[in-house]
């Protein structure tokens, strides 16, 4: 399995601004966040419903590990 230090570089590449992500079992509108830009280590998120949000890249990886992250509607899986 990948490195946390591997995976946070691997979705560093694949999370631009305007990329759609969820991480929830819903596919609901309140549940779709989209990239609205990266700082440092901080992805910066807001939602169809005007929500905004913070999440680390690590956070992020956590997602990616336990098979639950969606990057652009497709399930974002951690090869070894």
């Amino acid at each position: 399995m990948s490195s946390d230090r591997e995976l946070i570089s691997q979705l560093r590449d694949i999370i631009t601004t305007g990329t759609t992500i969820s991480y929830l079992a819903t596919d609901t509108d309140s549940d779709q966040w989209r990239i609205i830009g990266t700082t440092g280590n901080i992805i910066k998120l807001f939602s169809g419903t005007g929500a905004f949000q913070l999440l680390s890249f690590a956070q992020m990886a956590q997602f990616a590990r336990e098979g639950r992250l969606k990057i652009d509607g497709k399930t974002y899986s951690v090869t070894s």
